[in-house]
């Protein structure tokens, strides 16, 4: 079950946005894949909230095939729009973006993180937090929240040093 879909969702309070981070490997079932995405986004478009979904699809979506058309059909019948199509690893887009989030509300960019192979799609909103809008204090970002670690590898040590001596 791994092999056909992997996700965590969030849901930002201030800015009634939903954030669902996705994975899918390319090993799994693709029509699978399609079913149970539809299924969290159909549960979670009851909810009327703006929705970003974000992930490494293992899709090709820089060039039409069978594939990038059943998922992007997909996402529109939802009411969500691809965000980017820009290559992710090598020349190919196997991570993107797509939201019901107007366009002029948000960039989406393309940038190398430190250590992963795949390149990080980031987006940048435009939106003001709700407690700011009515003239309240925002609470501290990091009040009920729980952190977790992420582990390195020992074989990437070494890169992981390197690029973090190559910040200011």
């Amino acid at each position: 079950e791994e092999l056909t879909l992997e996700l965590a969702a969030v849901e930002l309070l201030d800015s009634s946005v939903i954030v669902m981070s996705v994975y899918r490997s390319p090993d799994g079932n693709f029509i699978d894949f399609l079913e149970r995405l539809e299924d969290c986004l159909s549960y979670l478009s009851l909810r009327k909230k703006k929705i970003v979904v974000c992930g490494d699809f293992n899709i090709h979506l820089e060039t039409p095939s069978t594939e990038e058309r059943r998922f992007t059909n997909l996402l529109l019948s939802q009411g969500l729009f691809v965000a980017n199509r820009l290559p992710t690893r090598g020349h190919s887009c196997l991570d993107t973006m797509a939201t019901n989030i107007d366009s002029w509300d948000y960039n989406v960019s393309v940038v190398t993180p430190l250590v992963a192979d795949h390149d990080a799609v980031v987006m940048d909103l435009n939106y003001t937090c709700s407690a700011t809008s009515e003239g309240k204090t925002p609470p501290s970002w990091h009040e009920d929240y729980n952190f977790i670690k992420r582990t390195v590898k020992d074989d990437q040590l070494p890169l992981l040093s390197w690029q973090l001596g190559q910040l200011d």
